[in-house]
């Protein structure tokens, strides 16, 4: 031993030991305020907490549940508006094929109406035209009666009477039976008279006529004794007018005036 070595430090036992723990206490020391600090730099959207709380627990439900509602009513708008579209568009169908049946049936009804008012028409002119031909033929009756009348009394025969007679001629000469008998057949051709069935009698009613020397009436033919059926003496009076012309007896004239006499059921 030499005489320094009585002034060295000994050396503590373990003592390099404590030196490395110091400073592996003192870097994780470091390492801890490090990460605190990094910690609370961070943004705190990121973090996320569960709340155990039942009333903040269901607040959170509700106000988690409440925009995806609002997001299913915004999705069932369209769907709305869409089925309210297709309501408007089937009413607007239905109206429109209501109104073209309405159109349809008016069209139709006024094609009835013309065809019932065409069909009207045309039997209206039949039964005119039948009336005038029924009329046409009582005068080429009455025109043949005449001629054979003529002939008759060419022959100094005489015929038969009918449902009406010309009385006497208010002039000087009596008319001869077969122009009577012309006349009264005329004018009864062209009355038209239903006679009713419960008629008591047959009345006769008596007309005074004046006539032109052509055939026509001088005047209104005057009533002189009435049947007592005022259609029947209206009947007669509308016959008398249409049997204008009066045709000329033998002579060749046409009597200035005369009383006709006619009853509403046939005499024979």
């Amino acid at each position: 031993m030499t005489g320094s070595d009585h002034y060295r430090i000994p050396k503590e036992p373990g003592g390099s030991g404590s030196l490395v723990l110091a400073l592996l206490v003192h870097l994780a020391l470091v390492v801890f305020l490090w990460i605190g600090v990094s910690w609370q730099s961070r943004d705190l959207g990121g973090v996320e907490a569960e709340i155990w709380d039942t009333h903040y627990r269901e607040a959170a439900q509700k106000a988690a549940a409440e925009p995806a509602v609002a997001e299913e009513e915004e999705a069932l708008k369209p769907a709305s508006r869409a089925d309210t579209q297709i309501a408007k568009a089937d009413i607007a169908l239905r109206q429109k094929k209501a109104a073209a049946k309405k159109q349809a049936e008016e069209e139709k009804r006024r094609k009835q109406e013309e065809k019932d008012r065409k069909k009207a028409d045309a039997e209206k002119k039949k039964k005119l035209a039948d009336e005038q031909r029924k009329r046409e033929l009582a005068e080429k009756k009455a025109r043949e009666e005449w001629r054979k009348n003529e002939l008759r009394y060419m022959a100094g025969t005489s015929g038969t009477g009918g449902s009406g007679k010309v009385a006497r001629s208010t002039g000087n000469n009596r008319l001869d039976s077969s122009y009577e008998r012309l006349i009264a057949y005329k004018i009864r051709s062209n009355t038209v008279f239903v006679v009713p069935n419960n008629l008591d009698g047959n009345p006769a009613v008596e007309y005074a006529i004046e006539l032109l020397p052509d055939g026509a009436l001088r005047g209104e033919p005057q009533k002189i004794t009435p049947s007592g059926l005022p259609g029947f003496d209206e009947a007669v009076l509308r016959a008398i007018k249409r049997s204008v012309p009066f045709p000329p007896d033998s002579t060749g004239k046409v009597p200035r005036s005369m009383i006709t006499k006619h009853y509403p059921k046939d005499k024979h």
